[in-house]
């Protein structure tokens, strides 16, 4: 059998008076779509912390592609093929959204430095029509990141991590603060995304109906630890997971 693209083995993480993950162990098989749910302060932040390198545990191993990076940091995890999008997303306000994009390639292939040279021959000009292409931005190219929709934003971020060229996406509340027609974008682009280029997702969600329409498989967290994983119809199915989550959510 196949190693796992992530394993997470006996991780915890305390912040002073908290203890956020206890024991949290799991896999995540390349290719799949993996989200990760529960209640506010249930430690899904901080585990997607612990994975990219921005917290180091207390306790427990990180594997990617059965490689051991726990606590390294976000730029070498980024250079082993991982990539994080945030629910509030990182970019730079001032620049257009193909400078944008434009940066994180070059970033990806050591040639920053001959950012501000901004000619045709720049390195990476090609690699970024594509991807603004893919994501549907090239029609706001030339467009300050500043002034973008919520959605267009999330676009934008989304369109860095996959400059980074990952294997591993981390997507932390993709649909945060979006419309309805928004979010429908965005996850039809994450979909897409994920079939189309075989990306390891893995997300966090407060939005069930993107959670149900995403997911191969659901991981539940609460208070710090794994409640359960399953796939959909298993969680919707479980009362455990309604009595600490969901609720009376029409699913």
């Amino acid at each position: 059998m196949s190693l796992p693209l992530l394993r997470l083995a006996g991780i915890s993480k305390r912040y002073p008076g908290v203890q956020a993950l206890t024991d949290v162990s799991l896999d995540v098989p390349a290719g799949q779509l993996r989200a990760v749910i529960g209640p506010n302060g249930a430690g899904k932040s901080t585990l997607f912390g612990v994975i990219s390198g921005e917290y180091p545990p207390e306790a427990g191993v990180v594997e990617l592609d059965g490689k051991n990076i726990t606590g390294w940091p976000p730029w070498k995890c980024v250079r082993l093929g991982m990539a994080r999008a945030f629910q509030v997303a990182k970019v730079f306000p001032r620049m257009t959204v193909y400078d944008n994009v434009l940066a994180a390639v070059m970033a990806r292939d050591g040639t920053s430095w001959q950012f501000w040279r901004l000619t045709s021959r720049v390195p990476g000009r090609k690699r970024v029509d594509g991807l603004l292409a893919e994501t549907g931005l090239l029609s706001l190219a030339e467009t300050p990141a500043a002034v973008l929709s919520q959605g267009d934003r999330k676009r934008l971020e989304i369109a860095i991590a996959l400059a980074l060229e990952p294997r591993l996406l981390l997507l932390d509340e993709p649909t945060a603060g979006m419309s309805p027609e928004e979010t429908h974008a965005t996850v039809e682009l994450i979909r897409q995304l994920w079939r189309e280029r075989g990306l390891t997702v893995m997300l966090t969600e407060h939005d069930m109906g993107v959670v149900f329409a995403l997911a191969e498989e659901i991981t539940v967290l609460h208070r710090g630890r794994i409640l359960c994983t399953g796939s959909p119809e298993e969680i919707r199915g479980r009362q455990d997971v309604r009595e600490v989550y969901l609720g009376d959510i029409e699913l």
